[in-house]
């Protein structure tokens, strides 16, 4: 089980103007530097990390405060493939017995760090997908995610698209602070798209606006008409959408074959949280895998994600942000470093700064806006 390690992080905010610094002492007599709080380690539980502006901060410097607060934990909506292909041979029972009881162990240890809530489609034995979630985002809701997915047995397609948009609206609809993200669990790729039509070239060779296939100057035939699904294509636009609101998605993808792969890929890119290396969703093989990859993911947000109680400054180019004395760069492809959430409600940590803040109970964290330059 994860644990959230922060016993004292200590929040600072400064602005800077021409001829001052963080530790300059203005008018009044406070210091940049004064303003800090820090969580008394005898305390259980979360406890509020606001970081209250100075009185006339923002008319000294003409620069928009902001504020960060520690301890919101995030929010995950686990999007649940039940397909009829959920009940092949896996790991010494079906892919569904074996993923649904590794969810619920998961679920299950981690409640109370992350807010779960779940989303299992199809929910008809075809391509319908219901309207709401399953299980609302809460606390401590392990017992009722687990019974709603007991109820459940593997049936129909994969309307992988459709399911993406309705978890993500509920998602927006939330107006917590908390970091949101979609925890995507599917065994190949999403189909239930519009039907169409595309002439295959079936001995090589790419057709030319005469149906006529052509390898270089060699002819190979006719191009013939086969059926297409798009439903992959819909459901790449879904994560991305979903992720212009500032919910991003990881994905995991279980059992897949080989062809299915580059769609995962394509998929985990879509949701803005692809894993670092050649494979960019999670692959699992086994009920034990299922495990290591959603706390490998659960890592990578609990305690790594601050609360921005009011709106950031738009120019990220004037945020410094420091952990324990160290500047740290902005990285928006989540590897190493810090960002805003797209929907700009929390500053969140990845890789190494995330690591590091979760192994020392005595970081500290500064975010520090400079005024724009005078013109």
């Amino acid at each position: 089980m994860l644990r959230n390690k922060f016993a004292v992080v200590a929040l600072f905010l400064a602005a800077c103007g021409p001829n001052q610094g963080p530790g300059t002492v203005r008018p009044g007599g406070r210091s940049g530097a004064d303003l800090s709080t820090s969580q008394d380690p005898s305390v259980d539980g979360m406890q509020d990390m606001s970081v209250a502006p100075e009185q006339d901060f923002s008319a000294q410097c003409g620069v928009q405060n902001f504020m960060l607060q520690k301890g919101l934990p995030p929010e995950v909506m686990i999007v649940l493939d039940r397909s009829a292909s959920m009940t092949t041979d896996f790991d010494g029972g079906t892919r569904w017995t074996k993923i649904t009881a590794a969810v619920k162990q998961v679920v299950t240890s981690l409640q109370g760090q992350i807010g779960w809530g779940l989303t299992v489609f199809p929910h008809d034995s075809d391509c319908g997908t219901s309207a709401s979630v399953d299980a609302q985002i809460a606390s401590m809701n392990a017992t009722a995610i687990g019974a709603k997915i007991s109820s459940y047995t593997p049936d129909g397609n994969t309307p992988t698209a459709d399911a993406i948009d309705k978890a993500a609206a509920y998602m927006a609809s939330r107006t917590s602070a908390n970091p949101k993200y979609l925890l995507l669990s599917t065994d190949g790729e999403p189909n239930c798209g519009a039907i169409g039509n595309q002439c295959v070239c079936l001995f090589g060779g790419t057709p030319d606006a005469q149906g006529q296939c052509h390898s270089g100057a060699i002819s190979t035939g006719a191009c013939v008409n086969v059926p297409t699904d798009d439903g992959a294509a819909k459901a790449e636009a879904a994560l991305s959408a979903a992720a212009a609101k500032g919910i991003h998605t990881f994905v995991i993808g279980v059992a897949a074959d080989s062809s299915d792969a580059s769609e995962l890929d394509k998929l985990a890119t879509s949701g803005a949280e692809p894993r670092a290396g050649s494979l960019k969703y999670y692959a699992v093989g086994s009920e034990a895998d299922l495990v290591t990859s959603v706390n490998t993911i659960a890592s990578q947000i609990i305690s790594c994600s601050f609360g921005v109680t009011s709106t950031p400054p738009t120019d990220t180019t004037l945020v410094t942000i420091k952990v324990n004395g160290s500047a740290l760069a902005q990285d928006t492809t989540h590897v190493n470093g810090w960002d805003f959430s797209s929907n700009q409600t929390s500053l969140v940590f990845y890789g190494a700064a995330c690591q590091t803040l979760q192994a020392n109970s005595n970081s500290t964290v500064q975010a520090i806006y400079a005024c724009p330059p005078v013109n």
